[in-house]
């Protein structure tokens, strides 16, 4: 009679045990999957934002303060590697508000856009947010810090 009872008090130990376990890896696989495109999203943006730049050497990056308040602002993406992107979105600002914005669509790796925004006031800085795919989900990435535009000469 005692050894049945020992065996019993194991029997139910061991399957504690399992149940426990079990419940773990089940609850692991939720919370795996609720954070773990969230992981990707923000790694693959971080490289997104970091991949953009508004180029001011080449003075094509102005604003023109004579034709009916316009900002050309060129627009450089590196290599694209490590994102999909699905568009930018560019935003001219002037004195710490939005002046306009354009979305762009098809900016290849390694290559530059030079886009035209109007604006009513001065514009003095151009940001860029980014629109990526990571898996079935479209994250728009924090813009970068604003780049500066000088006025057209």
């Amino acid at each position: 009679m005692r050894d049945k009872k020992a065996v019993s008090a194991v029997v139910a130990t061991v399957l504690i045990i399992l149940i426990t376990v079990a419940a773990v890896t089940i609850i692991w696989q939720g919370v795996n999957l609720l954070i773990g495109d969230k992981i990707d999203t923000q790694a693959s943006c971080t490289k997104a934002t970091a991949d953009f730049s508004v180029i001011t050497s080449q003075g094509y990056t102005c604003y023109n303060s004579s034709a009916p308040g316009s900002a050309r602002i060129q627009v450089h993406r590196g290599s694209g590697e490590g994102y999909e992107l699905k568009n930018i979105t560019v935003t001219a600002i002037g004195g710490g508000t939005t002046q306009g914005s354009q979305q762009v669509a098809d900016l290849l790796p390694n290559t530059d856009r030079i886009l035209v925004i109007a604006s009513a006031n001065v514009v003095d800085g151009a940001r860029i947010a980014p629109t990526i795919k990571v898996g079935n989900i479209e994250e728009t990435c924090p813009a970068t810090d604003p780049f500066p535009v000088p006025l057209c000469e």
